[in-house]
């Protein structure tokens, strides 16, 4: 008589589709696969950026600009981007979402994405306005926010300055000290 010890189950991925947009859910290992509606192939690749960088880079993986890395005159397309290095005359789509981190500067608001996040433990200001469809803070930010969903102040964390969206959540223990204008 067979015993299961434990049950493994597959790792989930939100995949969002780089040509047209279509948002899937894949299971198992994350890897070269194509878009279940336009059925383009889409590249995964993970990326560590330490230094200044000019490339192309167009895939559904996993972008990192470390402390110490820069982006400048670079073109990426890709499924998110953590940011804790400079960018700037970039052009950047991020499917899913940025995540900025206590050393990210420089043209931050021109970056097109969904969402995003204030990384835990992330001390972030930024002047201009971001704009997204959800932002989550899990750190400290200060600055202006238009966001189409919620806004999400996670235990812990603290927003300061202006903020406009559709709805707000405040998690107990998390600080608010801003203009807010809810939406409709």
């Amino acid at each position: 008589r067979g015993k299961i010890g434990h049950t493994v189950i597959p790792d989930q991925f939100e995949i969002v589709c780089y040509e047209c947009g279509y948002t899937f859910t894949m299971r198992g290992q994350l890897r070269k696969t194509y878009c279940a509606k336009c059925r383009e192939t889409l590249v995964v690749d993970e990326q560590i950026i330490e230094q200044p960088f000019s490339g192309r880079v167009k895939t559904i993986g996993t972008v990192q600009v470390r402390d110490g890395g820069s982006l400048s005159k670079a073109h990426m397309v890709v499924g998110d981007l953590i940011l804790d290095g400079h960018i700037e005359d970039s052009t950047i789509k991020i499917c899913r979402r940025l995540e900025l981190r206590s050393h990210a500067s420089g043209d931050i608001a021109e970056i097109e994405t969904r969402d995003i996040l204030i990384g835990a433990g992330s001390e972030v200001t930024h002047r201009s306005t971001l704009r997204c469809e959800a932002l989550i803070v899990e750190g400290n930010f200060r600055g202006n926010v238009e966001v189409n969903g919620l806004v999400t102040v996670m235990a812990g964390a603290f927003l300061q300055g202006t903020v406009k969206a559709a709805r707000l959540l405040l998690h107990e223990g998390g600080g608010l000290k801003a203009t807010v204008r809810i939406m409709r």
